[in-house]
């Protein structure tokens, strides 16, 4: 589980530079592919973006701190994978809510937890992201930006088969 827990932070922290490159694309453009800025990304969202990112990067470098001090308490994994599940529906939240492409994000975040090899984990994931999905539906009140409840319901059943896959694989395993 140690070793599952420091491959998932490595793997969190990649991923997150990949989407946040991602975000400063869409911000800025990039001249040399030819790629121009997305109008639609005010600077008030790209804000919100940069700093919820860059708390979700100081959780791992947090995370790696503890890590490498071999304090590794039996809830650390529920901890992380909440605060991980947390971070992305504040950044949906900032966004489209369920209409954003990060939302797919939440089925990740339950393969994640598949790689500290505990099923408890992966049911929790999958609960807490489930959670996070109607939270996040539920935040976009307004009917003119709320995605409609077939993409809630679209990504509950996503999180909720990557839960009961990955949590085969651990049986297997």
């Amino acid at each position: 589980e140690y070793a599952g827990e420091r491959r998932a932070n490595l793997l969190r922290a990649a991923v997150l530079a990949c989407f946040y490159a991602v975000e400063l694309v869409n911000r800025h453009g990039f001249r040399p592919l030819g790629v121009l800025p997305d109008p639609s990304v005010t600077p008030e969202f790209h804000f919100a973006v940069t700093v919820l990112t860059a708390g979700w990067v100081l959780s791992c470098w947090g995370l790696l701190v503890l890590l490498r001090s071999r304090v590794f308490p039996p809830t650390l994994k529920f901890f992380t994978t909440a605060v991980d599940a947390a971070f992305l529906t504040a950044v949906l939240a900032a966004a489209d809510g369920l209409r954003s492409p990060l939302a797919g994000g939440y089925t990740l975040l339950v393969c994640l937890a598949g790689l500290r090899m505990s099923l408890p984990l992966v049911r929790a994931a999958g609960l807490l992201c489930g959670l996070g999905a109607c939270l996040t539906w539920l935040l976009h009140a307004s009917l003119s930006t709320r995605a409609p409840g077939y993409y809630l319901a679209i990504h509950v059943l996503s999180i909720t088969a990557a839960a009961v896959l990955v949590g085969q694989i651990i049986r297997r395993a």
